[in-house]
């Protein structure tokens, strides 16, 4: 495996751009990303059989089919990342674009159970059902906070934040207030508005986080089965 991205930079403090970086220096981007790519993905595929299950529907499908039809993207970060399912489609939808995806991969509160068996080595699997795109994606193993730091740290600005991390009201209201703070032009998009676990406690909270955060800046909601997305 090559030197993790995170101890890089993040331990090491090797930082090997300027802050000040902007998606319009296409020579910078492109050293970046490049950089970005050389250090994440390791030498050999992970020795682990594929595995493909994703909660990126066909109605979550349709919408970002309607968004990608009037804007083209770039730069795409999704939050949470899971086994790859959302990340190929962007990859595959946008081909001149990036992704990178976010994700600690050790799941969330409600996966400890159901797919325990599938956790130790989900990271791994994510890598080898996502190896061929392995010139365009850029894991970045983190939490999400962690991981946007480590973005804007090398002056990367998003034109795409898909948010589908943690589904608990303060960690979504987090993720939406740095993205709002850092990346001020991004489009922001995510899951899980119906989402909902009153056995753990969770009643919707994901819609009340967005939805506290539209009304406080003033963002508009466009919302359609799971699909949410603010704009002005």
């Amino acid at each position: 495996m090559k030197c993790g991205l995170m101890s890089m930079l993040l331990v090491c403090n090797c930082l090997l751009f300027a802050s000040d970086f902007s998606l319009y220096d296409e020579h910078e981007y492109i050293n970046i990303i490049t950089q970005l790519l050389q250090s994440v993905w390791p030498d050999k595929k992970p020795n682990v059989l594929p595995y493909e299950h994703t909660w990126f529907s066909r109605k979550k499908i349709a919408e970002f089919n309607r968004l990608f039809s009037r804007k083209k993207f770039k730069l795409i970060v999704e939050l949470g990342s899971w086994l790859g399912g959302s990340a190929k489609f962007f990859l595959n939808k946008m081909p001149e674009a990036h992704v990178i995806a976010i994700d600690h991969w050790k799941g969330s509160i409600e996966h400890q159970n159901i797919y325990s068996n599938l956790l130790p080595t989900l990271y791994e699997t994510f890598l080898v059902n996502c190896w061929k795109h392995k010139d365009r994606l850029i894991p970045l193993r983190a939490t999400t906070l962690k991981g946007m730091e480590y973005i804007y740290s090398l002056g990367l600005q998003p034109d795409l934040f898909y948010v589908d991390a943690s589904h608990d009201y303060d960690s979504v209201m987090a993720d939406l207030e740095f993205i709002y703070k850092y990346f001020p032009n991004t489009t922001i998009t995510g899951d899980d508005w119906s989402w909902s676990k009153p056995h753990l406690g969770l009643h919707f909270p994901v819609r009340k986080a967005v939805q506290d955060f539209a009304k406080k800046y003033g963002f508009k909601i466009y919302a359609r089965d799971q699909f949410w997305r603010l704009y002005f």
